[in-house]
């Protein structure tokens, strides 16, 4: 079986992370796998490691046809070149773009099986009627669509009016290797040590795209309550994007500049939640944020607001704190609770490791997509597609 995996640009980004761990976990069986990039990434400094995996990058900018036609000619032109070079026989779109991508390549070569992987809300982010109706275009020539969450995937159903039964429900996964070394005392102080931190400070972490709808703002305006009621809070921002200066224009009006840090992309997660203390997520909207998973596999409890999927992660008052969506006053007050005991973020933690280990193990992720992919590939019903038989306890 060969299986080509379609991301919109090679960033250090949650989807096209997940992409390359999922290639390289299906290479340990009998599936060749390849990598292939649509767009030029915008920040050509940025690494992004495939290991041995084979990676096609069309390096492609959109264009004004992109707006007009809806597909940008000259990627569909290199990924016909790619089909002829790799010749798959499942083509999986992780996400976004690659979605119109992928039933382009369906187009082209109908012998090939496609899969997209749906890794938010659709009625989030499509939510205009002519992106529903292009999607719902693309999607005619979609075998089977992927949700990261059983919340996403009933949205999917019932947004684009798409088939059920070929509309599956595969959690996201992380690799645990460097999470138990993370959790070394000598880790989490070297870590403190680098970050200028005493042992008393509480560091409250965030991991994403510095972008409006992942809610950094929102997390200042709560560490700027807790600063105000006497916590030694700090934010540890971790990730880059366009609303860096903007955020650091916030912290400095709400007189929490020195209280607030900037990590930017950092490819030593494990280490770096290791020196944390609490995981916070106040974003708009989410698929299944794999952050929240890699915050419970570094045994820190989180707080965060109740979209998408996150309470198929966060078990509320066990793993962490749900708190309704864009309830400020109930997320500065999960922070504070959590921040004020320390012997109950450890029981949490430990218990979030644990969960974590057992509904997110990327061994058993990687079976599910294999089996996907066979049964595509031989013509049988996609038995697999209920939340039941693809869930986390499965």
């Amino acid at each position: 079986m060969r299986v080509l995996h379609l991301i919109n640009r090679a960033q250090i980004r949650g989807a096209q992370q997940f992409a390359v761990r999922l290639a390289g976990q299906l290479e340990s069986g009998d599936v060749q796998n390849a990598m292939c990039s649509l767009y030029t990434s915008p920040d050509q400094s940025e690494s992004f490691e495939v290991g041995s995996l084979p990676m096609y990058k069309l390096e492609v900018n959109p264009t004004v046809l992109d707006r007009i036609f809806h597909v940008e000619p000259m990627v569909a032109i290199r990924l016909r070149r790619v089909l002829k070079d790799f010749n798959p026989d499942v083509i999986i779109g992780h996400g976004t773009d690659t979605l119109k991508y992928a039933s382009v390549s369906k187009m082209m070569r109908r012998s090939v099986r496609t899969v997209y992987k749906n890794i938010g809300v659709a009625s989030y982010w499509a939510n205009t009627r002519s992106r529903v109706w292009f999607n719902r275009f693309w999607l005619r020539n979609i075998d089977c669509s992927v949700s990261v969450s059983e919340h996403g995937r009933r949205d999917f159903i019932e947004h684009y009016g798409y088939d059920e039964d070929r509309a599956a429900y595969i959690p996201n996964a992380v690799l645990t290797e460097g999470f138990d070394a993370a959790a070394d005392p000598a880790v989490r102080a070297r870590m403190r040590a680098e970050l200028g931190v005493n042992d008393e400070d509480i560091l409250v972490a965030m991991v994403g795209s510095l972008s409006h709808e992942k809610g950094q703002g929102t997390l200042i305006r709560a560490i700027a309550q807790l600063v105000n009621r006497g916590l030694p809070a700090k934010l540890i921002l971790i990730g880059r994007g366009p609303e860096r200066e903007r955020l650091a224009e916030k912290a400095k009006l709400a007189g929490i500049a020195t209280n607030v840090r900037f990590l930017g992309v950092r490819k030593d997660i494990p280490e770096v939640l290791s020196g944390m203390d609490i995981f916070a997520l106040a974003s708009q909207s989410e698929g299944m944020p794999g952050v929240l998973i890699e915050a419970g596999l570094s045994r820190i409890p989180s707080v965060a607001y109740d979209v998408g999927g996150v309470t198929e992660v966060l078990n509320d008052g066990s793993t962490g704190i749900v708190v309704p969506a864009d309830n400020f006053e109930k997320l500065v007050e999960g922070l504070e609770e959590l921040a004020k005991r320390p012997d109950w973020r450890a029981e949490m933690g430990n218990r979030a490791r644990t969960w974590c280990e057992e509904a997110f193990d990327m061994t058993k992720v990687t079976n599910q997509y294999r089996q996907l992919f066979e049964q595509l590939l031989s013509g049988e019903p996609i038995t697999e597609a209920s939340p039941a038989a693809l869930g986390p306890g499965n």
